[in-house]
């Protein structure tokens, strides 16, 4: 028997609060990414859904409706008419904001985006490409992490539209507001 080791203190059980292994290793405090909501029964149901057409000085108006909702998820995408670009933003289990930035297989474009984060040192979370389904071309996903403040998060959004695309103030811009129970 090895003297560093105490066989009788051993156990199997969890400590107080944790309901999983996943708890034990998550430290406190660090956010968790979102569950899948892939299994159909575990998917919260849609309470509210609104899609509107409106200029891009009004991404605040939206991305403060986002952070002060009381659902369990919300997510808005933020898209040019013609989807050049979609943005989707939505809160995590820990109410941090994210944003999911969606781009065609335009090597020019998404250039453009991952500059644009990197200018301003926002921590690239996940960088996936979503392969071609049912013919349509694949899309790259890039998700990054935006200030928790409203104010910060509308004006990264609206200058990544400025920036990238050459989006004005009064260009026309696509919302869709989806509020999960």
């Amino acid at each position: 028997m090895s003297k560093f080791v105490n066989y009788g203190k051993r156990g199997f059980t969890l400590p107080p609060g944790c309901k999983d292994l996943s708890d034990v290793l998550q430290p406190r405090g660090v956010p968790r990414p979102i569950k899948s909501l892939s299994p159909a029964s575990e998917q919260p149901a849609v309470t509210r859904v609104s899609m509107t057409i409106a200029r891009l000085s009004e991404v605040p108006r939206y991305i403060n409706k986002l952070v002060n909702s009381r659902s369990v998820l919300v997510t808005l995408m933020i898209s040019t008419l013609d989807k050049r670009l979609s943005v989707v933003l939505f809160l995590d289990e820990s109410k941090g904001l994210s944003a999911l930035a969606l781009v065609s297989n335009d090597a020019e474009r998404e250039r453009g985006i991952r500059e644009f984060l990197q200018r301003r040192d926002m921590a690239l979370l996940h960088d996936h490409l979503v392969p071609a389904d049912a013919g349509a071309e694949p899309v790259r996903s890039l998700m990054y992490s935006l200030p928790p403040a409203p104010p910060q998060a509308s004006q990264i959004t609206t200058e990544l539209f400025r920036t990238v695309y050459n989006c004005t103030d009064e260009s026309k811009i696509r919302f869709q507001y989806y509020d999960f129970g």
